[in-house]
């Protein structure tokens, strides 16, 4: 009988059989050295993800306070360069008649811009004005300014048709201004001009009605001062509407905190023409302080004769042909990697980390921005 001799699968190496498949691992020691340079790769990528997050931050940052800033300024400086706006009439012919029962002021335009100093809620130089006393007498950031402003809106209409009677109705053909029942409106005609309360404003698909009854206005029956009219004669000067626009600008506290306690200050607004007055609405968040300077020019014949003073220094608001303004903004988030200590100016006045400089700031790591700006009352210049 043949044998059967069994075989073995493999591979005979040097005289012996290697199993395939079968590897040997790495050493403890190799193990230790990729792991360390796996440590020292991961530790470069989070250096440089944290780098480039802290730069994202910080530019994230100084965007908005640039954006923020800006929006500031374009608001206030055109509502500046409009003070005492009121159509095509001469600021020299007669006063203006104010026949709203409730206005904000009964000098319009001289004294269509007036600017305070405040170094506590209740200490104004000079005093605070009556229309703002009752709503925002104590919420002034201390050592900043107010400025109030008076003017019309500059998106007038002109009538649709003549007044019959000073009586009659105001009729326009379109409400681009949006005007509403309670608004003060300005009529004028270059040589006329009155300041009533709409006791009614009706829009329809054709014309926009606007009523003056005794009820929001102190003469007579409500009556204008006269027929406006003019629409039928070409050579006449158009009459033209517009809303009266009275509003006063400051900062205050915005009702938030940052992490350690400090408020978040904030630019605010009041509309003073409403009757009866609201409260301030927040405009612009994270306005550290604001400054104002006014630009008087005594005689009027001589326009180079402009000096800068600060609302205490103001004698005659008329004299006022130009304002410089001051705003220190920050941001509302520690977007900073070190500490501010730097000193920043605004219309003249320094705000920096200590008790050297007219005013603080907390010298945290806030980012912070300056902006500043010299505006001309275009209805003034010469």
């Amino acid at each position: 009988m043949n044998s059967i001799k069994s075989t073995r699968t493999g591979r005979r190496t040097g005289g012996m059989i290697s199993t395939p498949g079968k590897q040997s691992g790495f050493s403890l020691i190799e193990l230790m050295i990729a792991s360390v340079i796996g440590l020292v790769l991961l530790s470069g990528v989070v250096t440089i993800f944290s780098s480039n997050s802290a730069s994202s931050k910080m530019s994230t940052g100084m965007t908005r306070l640039q954006d923020s800033g800006r929006v500031a300024l374009d608001l206030l400086s055109y509502s500046i360069r409009m003070t005492g706006y009121q159509g095509c009439r001469d600021g020299a012919k007669d006063d203006i008649e104010v026949l709203a029962s409730v206005k904000p002021t009964i000098d319009f335009p001289t004294n269509a811009l007036w600017g305070s100093e405040v170094s506590t809620g209740d200490t104004w130089s000079p005093a605070v004005h009556t229309d703002l006393s009752a709503k925002i007498s104590t919420k002034v950031k201390a050592n900043t300014d107010v400025l109030y402003v008076q003017h019309g809106s500059g998106r007038s209409q002109i009538l649709a048709s003549d007044m019959a009677t000073a009586g009659a109705d105001v009729v326009l053909p379109a409400n681009p201004d949006q005007l509403s029942t309670g608004d003060l409106i300005i009529i004028t005609d270059c040589n006329t001009t009155n300041i009533f309360r709409a006791t009614e404003v009706t829009d329809n698909t054709t014309n926009t009605t606007i009523k003056h009854a005794a009820s929001g206005n102190s003469v007579g029956s409500g009556n204008l001062s006269k027929a406006f009219s003019g629409t039928g004669n070409a050579n006449a000067v158009a009459v033209r509407v517009m809303r009266f626009e009275s509003r006063a600008f400051f900062v205050g506290d915005s009702g938030r905190d940052m992490p350690n306690g400090d408020a978040v200050w904030s630019l605010f607004e009041l509309d003073t023409s409403t009757s009866p007055i609201g409260d301030p609405t927040e405009i612009i968040e994270g306005v550290e302080d604001f400054q104002v300077l006014y630009g008087i020019q005594p005689d009027e014949n001589v326009p180079s004769d402009i000096r800068y003073v600060a609302a205490s220094g103001v004698t005659d608001s008329s004299q006022i042909v130009s304002v410089q303004l001051g705003l220190l903004l920050s941001t509302a988030d520690y977007s900073a990697s070190e500490k501010d200590t730097q000193t920043y100016n605004i219309a003249g006045w320094t705000v920096g980390p200590d008790t050297t400089t007219d005013a603080q700031h907390p010298g945290d790591k806030r980012i912070r921005a300056a902006f500043n700006t010299t505006v001309q009352l275009r209805n003034r210049l010469l």
